[in-house]
């Protein structure tokens, strides 16, 4: 009984820049089948896995799903699950909110969600992980939670874009075992994409062979192997001798000079024909004069094989045996009719490998992604599980050890090292210094003197220079809790430049975050052109920048007159508080948009497409994925403007007029303004800086240092 067609793909075709990657595909996916995408590298399969899963639209044809055309069914709504090339976990969730991420969408109960969570990790054998983070997780147990995270939807279809790639051998084998064996216990239809052909052979119902766009051969593994329909096939699937032969009649072929019996008919008379005879399927016995006699010219040792390479005929044939002739002997070589297969011989019946179109969705591993985005090895985001002791294991291409390296890397940054002894840590040492310590004014009785009556002194004492004799005055310095105490003084304009500045970097948040993603997904030559219009009003005098608002918000100014047109105003802009925060958000945004750009970049564009093939849509894409990998970003940002904000003074002194000052003022007049004091404008410093770093921490909890992108 033929099993109910699930997935129907007819005529899809698919180009990337003009470059056909699909050329009228036509497949049926049944219910309960194991089927799988097999082809070398840029050979079409994993865009047709893209296209079932709504990730790709095709060009033309028509996708069916259980009878129902899906081709405008977004990926959130369609009844498939994709198990990704690299898992595309979310680096932000443990192994427990990662495989709930489907259920918690659909707000399902904490009771069933905990009971089902409980079901899949059994399933796959990860009970007891629930509270592990992903990115130290195995290989292989990474797979297993990005599988249990896709089925536990229930999905009609589960689609596996190479999840074993990144396995080593011993662990690739195993999980074959176990792929199949979980596709048999859940009855879900699988659709599989590999270049392996091990895999495809050891797990399939059914095995689709692809290259260059084209579906070369649908069959059986057993099929696929015994009876490939072309050239490609036959050498893509194992090894193989192929000879070129004649077709005399049926159940009779000449090929390597003689004639032999075989098991085809339905070719013409005297065809020409391609002969396909498989290395295991030759024995070696003494040359004789019925048998095929040739050289032996190596034997390889293969493990649970020899492969010998005998020349014969003017061909080198691949023998696979547990027996090692000598190199340089003479043998026989035997075979049945049954180990021949004779095949049409037509040239184009499929294109070479290399000439296969190199698309966004089928790369050296199967899978690229659009064109020109920056795209992150997994290495710069995977930290490896910590081993004990193993400081001294990890050796570079020169043999030293990671100890040395770390030594060497401390000399290198001595430098720096000393240049922030001098020039950071002295700086702050004196202010602190400054803002305790205060300094008095004394006469040789030790009685303290106010500074009128020091020049008093200077005038009747002093000479033409104003200096007092010698012993008649000194300065004494003294340690003091006044100043800071003083600052108290001047709360208000504290908390209004920490009002105005969080004002402006709120604004700042909000008008950068769409724009450093829309940055992050473009082409990456418009992202570094996008980069240099962010950064362009960085390039000039910050003065000038500043200067150039004053020119636009004045009474008579462009914005004024512009207003003016439609009989508004003049308003009063300029010397508000309000035109000192549009200052601070012109002068400060690009220091919003550069680190949430820099975080977005790293943000997989699977992890994105995960969610939304979780049933995530778009406004849940950004609220349960992107906002929390981009928080790190956004830490940064809210950092890198407020911090400069809140201590401005040329923004307020140009913008806001007297009326509108800030701490930054009042501290730049402690030093250079009327009013010098400097152990005032210290502690003035060292309170604002202590807020700085108080919100800096608060700032640090949302960059945890185990988040990393996948």
């Amino acid at each position: 009984m033929e099993k109910n067609k699930l997935v129907e793909l007819k005529n899809i075709v698919k180009a990337f820049n003009g470059e056909p990657v699909l050329r009228s595909i036509n497949l049926d996916v049944h219910d309960n089948e194991f089927m799988t995408l097999l082809g070398p590298s840029g050979c079409g399969k994993t865009t047709t896995l893209r296209i079932i899963g709504g990730f790709a639209t095709p060009d033309s044809g028509d996708v069916f799903f259980d009878g129902v055309r899906i081709n405008d069914v977004p990926p959130h709504k369609r009844q498939v699950n994709t198990v990704f090339q690299k898992y595309a976990l979310f680096p932000h969730l443990n192994v427990y909110e990662n495989v709930a991420f489907a259920l918690r969408l659909k707000k399902t109960p904490e009771r069933e969600v905990s009971m089902r969570v409980a079901e899949m990790l059994e399933l796959v054998n990860l009970s007891g992980f629930e509270k592990r983070s992903v990115n130290y997780l195995s290989g292989g147990q990474q797979q297993r939670v990005a599988i249990a995270r896709a089925l536990i939807s229930n999905p009609r279809v589960l689609l596996l874009d190479e999840p074993l790639g990144a396995l080593d051998l011993k662990l690739r084998k195993e999980m074959q075992t176990e792929l199949k064996a979980l596709q048999q216990r859940t009855g879900i239809t699988f659709v599989y994409v590999t270049h392996d052909q091990e895999e495809a052979l050891t797990m399939s119902d059914t095995v689709v062979v692809m290259n260059g766009g084209i579906i070369q051969q649908i069959g059986t593994p057993q099929d696929i192997y015994n009876e490939p329909v072309n050239t490609f096939v036959a050498t893509f699937i194992g090894e193989s001798n192929i000879l070129p032969g004649i077709m005399h009649r049926d159940f009779l072929a000449e090929f390597a000079g003689n004639n032999f019996a075989c098991v085809d008919s339905g070719f013409a008379p005297m065809e020409p024909v391609n002969v396909v005879i498989r290395p295991e399927d030759i024995s070696i016995v003494e040359a004789q004069e019925e048998t095929i006699n040739g050289v032996v010219r190596r034997v390889t040792f293969k493990g649970v094989h020899y492969e010998i390479i005998v020349e014969a005929c003017s061909v080198d044939w691949i023998i696979h045996s547990t027996k090692a002739p000598e190199v340089g002997s003479v043998v026989g070589m035997t075979f049945t009719p049954q180990d021949i297969h004779i095949m049409h011989r037509d040239p184009e019946d499929a294109p070479a490998p290399q000439e296969a179109a190199r698309t966004p969705d089928d790369s050296a591993d199967t899978e690229e992604h659009p064109p020109g985005r920056v795209q992150y090895p997994p290495y710069l985001y995977l930290r490896p599980p910590a081993v004990v002791g193993s400081d001294k294991l990890f050796l570079n291409s020169g043999g030293e050890t990671e100890q040395s390296l770390n030594k060497q890397v401390k000399w290198a940054a001595s430098p720096y090292l000393l240049w922030m002894a001098i020039f950071i840590i002295v700086p702050l040492a004196l202010i602190a210094v400054f803002a305790f310590t205060t300094t008095y004014t004394v006469d040789a009785d030790g009685t303290i003197l106010a500074p009128e009556q020091v020049w008093a002194l200077v005038e009747e004492f002093g000479d033409e220079e104003g200096n007092l004799p010698e012993g008649m005055l000194t300065e004494k310095t003294v340690f003091t809790m006044e100043h800071i105490l003083e600052v108290s003084n001047y709360m208000s304009t504290l908390l209004n430049s920490i009002w105005l500045a969080l004002i402006a970097t709120v604004i700042c948040l909000i008008l950068a975050y769409p724009v450093a993603y829309y940055i992050s997904r473009l082409h990456f030559s418009r992202q570094k052109m996008m980069l240099m219009l962010v950064m362009l009003p960085m390039w000039m005098n910050f003065l000038l920048r500043t200067y150039a608002w004053m020119t636009l918000l004045e009474k008579n100014g462009l914005i004024n007159q512009f207003l003016g047109l439609f009989g508004i105003g003049p308003l009063q802009m300029i010397n508000t508080p309000g035109a000192v925060v549009l200052g601070m958000v012109y002068n400060y945004l690009p220091f919003m948009i550069m680190p949430l750009y820099s975080v977005m970049t790293k943000i997989d564009d699977r992890t994105i497409e995960a969610a939304q093939d979780l049933g995530a849509g778009s406004i849940r894409v950004v609220t349960k994925v992107v906002l929390p990998l981009s928080m790190p970003g956004i830490a940064s940002g809210i950092t890198m403007v407020f911090v400069p904000a809140v201590s401005t003074f040329i923004i307020s002194r140009m913008l806001g007029g007297g009326s509108n000052l800030l701490v930054g003022d009042l501290i730049e007049m402690q030093f250079l303004g009327n009013a010098y004091n400097p152990h005032l404008g210290a502690a003035m410093s060292l309170v604002l800086m202590v807020i700085i770093l108080v919100i800096m921490t608060v700032m640090n909890q949302f960059d945890p240092d185990d988040q990393v992108l996948m």
